[in-house]
């Protein structure tokens, strides 16, 4: 058999054709993919709106004094909590979130999660318009300023409380409370 006859038969035919056959499929697996963006999943049906539901839209609450309910428990949960002071007093005034997972009796021994500071006296500000109440709610910044004796520079921090129960029952708890960052406050003179 020479080269020529070789070249002719169907073994080498059909390697010629291979190019060609890669080629046609890239060309079709194109037009598949065009035709799926194109015209979507048919899988799924198409949607009026294919973003989601609309959302409606609510007014926040209506911002209230804040509530001297609240600041009594605030106030009462910075001369216990905060100071290490009748633990059992700050545990009735803390809910679920702020005593993370603690029981009654480890809260007891004030290795708690809320940071320890003497607390001498205290005072509400305002810091970056932070400060809101609602009915349920209400966050307040404070600086807590420490007993002479400790030597300690004024702390700067952020209680949440909400109310729960309703009615006659309905009581403020401290939710949250954490140091800030921010400007330096000066130290009492």
């Amino acid at each position: 058999m020479t080269v020529n006859a070789r070249s002719s038969s169907s073994g080498w035919r059909s390697l010629d054709r291979l190019p060609l056959l890669i080629g046609l499929l890239v060309l079709v697996a194109g037009v598949v993919a065009l035709l799926i963006v194109y015209f979507g999943n048919t899988a799924n049906e198409s949607s009026a709106n294919p973003t989601g539901p609309a959302v409606k839209y609510t007014a926040p609450p209506k911002q209230i004094a804040f509530p001297k309910e609240a600041w009594k428990v605030a106030n009462q949960f910075f001369f216990t909590a905060v100071a290490r002071k009748n633990m059992d007093q700050s545990w009735k005034i803390s809910d679920a979130n702020l005593r993370g997972g603690l029981t009654y009796k480890q809260w007891q021994t004030g290795t708690i999660t809320v940071p320890f500071f003497p607390v001498s006296h205290v005072v509400k500000f305002n810091w970056k318009n932070t400060n809101y109440a609602y009915p349920r709610e209400a966050m307040v910044n404070v600086v807590l300023i420490a007993k002479p004796s400790a030597g300690q520079k004024p702390l700067t921090a952020q209680i949440t409380l909400k109310k729960f129960g309703q009615g006659a029952k309905a009581r403020w708890l401290v939710d949250h409370f954490q140091p800030l960052g921010g400007p330096p406050v000066p130290s009492p003179k």
